[in-house]
């Protein structure tokens, strides 16, 4: 596994514990490997979050970081039928972002597709929709002009019906690189009319789209067997 990766996992899982105190939350994570670890079971369980732990190795190739892993876990909410609640909400979040807890309430307030700026995106302080009378009438974002729905994947969440419906939304697994959150909210047949301002009408940011550096571990320097994994 990742060195960080019980680090990063540990904040997304605090952030989700402090917002599960007011908003339910079902947690299905999907570890980059091919057989789940008792590292990340142990950062799930001390969450206090409903969760579901699966395995899913990535292809290093592929042109969509993570399509076929966010595939799974859509299959898996199918599979859920008919516990899932026809309110609730889909969202694809990254153990390498940094959530505010409050994203979650906003979350839970969408009905169709819902957005949000995503701070330090797209080679941007931030990335966001402009908002006229609580529409989008546009993006500041990366290629904007070349994708339909030039939205970070930090920054959008879709009811969960349209992942149930006879022809159900999946990631293209071959998309380019970017295309992917354009080609997936395509799909829904949706306009922007369709699409949610949250986050204060689109103000605040709520999420940081982050690039974690592996940490240097000198050689000589490990911990052995004196502390638990870090």
């Amino acid at each position: 596994h990742r060195l960080a990766q019980k680090a990063l996992l540990t904040g997304l899982a605090s952030s989700l514990g402090t917002a599960a105190v007011h908003t339910p939350i079902f947690w299905i994570v999907i570890e980059d490997a091919h057989t789940t670890s008792a590292l990340v079971a142990g950062v799930l369980r001390r969450a206090g979050v409903p969760f579901l732990q699966l395995a899913h190795k990535g292809d290093p190739d592929a042109s969509l970081k993570a399509g076929a892993a966010r595939n799974l876990g859509i299959r898996h909410v199918r599979d859920m039928v008919p516990r899932v609640h026809l309110d609730s909400v889909v969202y694809f979040a990254d153990d390498d972002n940094i959530y505010d807890p409050r994203l979650f309430a906003e979350i839970a307030t969408v009905r169709s597709i819902g957005l949000w700026p995503v701070g330090f995106s797209g080679q941007r302080r931030a990335e966001f929709p402009y908002i006229v009378d609580g529409k989008v009438t546009g993006f500041n974002s990366y290629l904007a002009y070349l994708r339909r729905f030039p939205i970070d994947m930090a920054g959008f969440a879709l009811n969960v019906r349209y992942f149930l419906r006879s022809e159900p939304l999946f990631f293209r697994e071959d998309a380019p690189p970017v295309f992917g959150e354009t080609m997936l909210l395509e799909s829904t047949g949706e306009s922007w009319n369709a699409l949610e301002p949250k986050a204060a009408n689109c103000t605040q940011v709520l999420v940081w789209h982050l690039r974690v550096v592996e940490p240097i571990i000198k050689p000589g320097f490990d911990i052995g067997r004196h502390i638990e994994e870090v």
